[in-house]
């Protein structure tokens, strides 16, 4: 479940170089993704996909390398998600 305090970069702005507004993203999702369908995100950054695709009830694979920016990922989607949370993968 999400903690009650958000990791640095998730309070007022996120502090990922590249944000997408999370609408945008839900709109892109829309126009490529069938219902019930998996997105697969190469470049998960700070997991605005992953929320996008929480909020449309779509599943999800995010793969990052920063583990800054996988805390703040997992953190916004147990947000809008807090029953697929899931613990952290590592190599």
């Amino acid at each position: 479940m999400g903690s009650p305090t958000p990791p640095r970069g998730t309070h007022d702005r996120n502090e990922h170089p590249t944000c997408k507004p999370v609408e945008l993203i839900r709109w892109l999702h829309r126009l490529v993704v069938p219902r019930g369908g998996v997105i697969l995100d190469p470049f998960a950054g700070s997991g605005t996909g992953g929320v996008a695709a929480a909020l449309d009830g779509l599943r999800w694979i995010g793969i990052e390398r920063n583990p800054d920016y996988c805390t703040i990922a997992r953190w916004r989607i147990a947000q809008v998600a807090p029953l697929f949370a899931a613990p952290a993968v590592t190599p």
